[in-house]
């Protein structure tokens, strides 16, 4: 039996620094997530750094072996991470494909982001303690307002 691994979803990080063209334009000036993306790939393609050059997305030490028990794997991408899970290729019997967890899917995915060096700092405000849980600010929960898709952030008044 093959190993297939599918994603999950992608946890994108977009910062200004990163994402501002040679022409001043940003990804945050462009409306539809096509564009976004395709500005996204325009980027990689040149070769321009990403915030991953900073930072890095990693599962908490304490649930690591969980994780990698449940088939649950972390992939870098541009600007972010995909986190991926092996999956059961089924063919149906109209001769489709389809894809099912190989094991069972935990509720939560926990993922730390972790600053690889002091750069980060230089280029954002750093002053901010970091009293507040990360989950406040990276959950898909409605903890003040509801989510505007594809951000999980609140809407800004």
């Amino acid at each position: 039996m093959s190993l297939i691994y599918k994603t999950l979803f992608e946890v994108k990080l977009t910062h200004e620094y990163y994402h501002t063209a040679s022409d001043g334009q940003t990804i945050f000036s462009l409306n539809n997530q096509p564009d976004r993306l395709s500005f996204l790939e325009s980027e990689f393609e040149k070769g321009r750094p990403s915030i991953l050059q900073d930072l890095d997305f990693r599962f908490p030490k304490s649930l690591e072996k969980f994780y990698s028990d449940q088939n649950i794997k972390l992939l870098p991408s541009y600007s972010g991470v995909k986190v991926l899970t092996r999956v059961r290729q089924t063919t149906l019997p109209d001769n489709s494909l389809v894809f099912e967890p190989f094991t069972l899917l935990p509720e939560n995915i926990f993922i730390r982001i972790v600053k690889k060096n002091s750069a980060f700092a230089s280029y954002t405000q750093s002053k901010i303690k970091e009293g507040l849980s990360a989950g406040y600010f990276f959950s898909s929960d409605t903890i003040t307002s509801t989510k505007t898709f594809p951000f999980l952030t609140s809407d800004i008044s």
